[in-house]
């Protein structure tokens, strides 16, 4: 996977994301379909597990992730998602 950057004719910033594995296609798509504001890890399955963002805190992932979660550092909280 790699990122092209640039500035157009009109000088806007234009970003263009190739993905070469229909793998990480997957993982993006599930990170932007889900309401949750999750992340995945490069290495991903579905059914793996996910990473709750540091910008959510613990009393707003409490709704979002009823089934709890695993800290493993301060910054970093990972849970399984369906």
């Amino acid at each position: 996977m790699f990122a092209s950057k640039g500035l157009d004719q009109r000088g806007y910033a234009r970003q263009a994301l190739f993905i070469d594995a229909i793998e990480n296609k997957f993982r993006i798509f599930a990170c932007l379909h889900d309401a949750r504001q999750i992340a995945t890890p490069a290495d991903w399955r579905s059914g793996s597990d996910v990473i709750i963002p540091p910008s959510i805190s613990d009393e707003e992932a409490k709704p979002l992730f009823p089934q709890g979660w695993t800290t493993l550092r301060p910054y970093l909280r990972t849970t399984r998602v369906d």
